[in-house]
């Protein structure tokens, strides 16, 4: 019997519970590609560990540096004006309940 590769089918999978079609269209416009990739482990992280401490998140996020720059890495992370409400959240917001811009 041959096993068949799903590797492909299991990552879009995996991606599409990460994060839905919608944020991630939004978010690749709104976002380079490593800030992308950046909130996409924050939110497998909070998806998987259902905790949100930024030193439980640290503790796993996957840096090769050290726990204290993963942290202050994180913390600079969340406080970029790029995520803020306006800028980021409040389009995929209005997308969703259906607001014209």
């Amino acid at each position: 019997m041959v096993k068949k590769d799903r590797s492909d089918f299991e990552n879009k999978t995996d991606q599409t519970k990460m994060l839905p079609e919608l944020y991630r269209t939004h978010l690749k416009n709104q976002l380079n590609p490593r800030l992308l990739t950046t909130i996409e482990v924050l939110v497998w992280l909070i998806q998987v560990h259902k905790q949100v401490p930024i030193e439980r998140l640290a503790a796993h996020f996957p840096l090769p540096i050290k726990f204290e720059s993963r942290r202050r890495h994180i913390q600079g992370f969340l406080q970029l004006p790029q995520l803020s409400v306006g800028l980021l959240w409040f389009p995929i917001i209005s997308a969703i309940i259906q607001f014209p811009n």
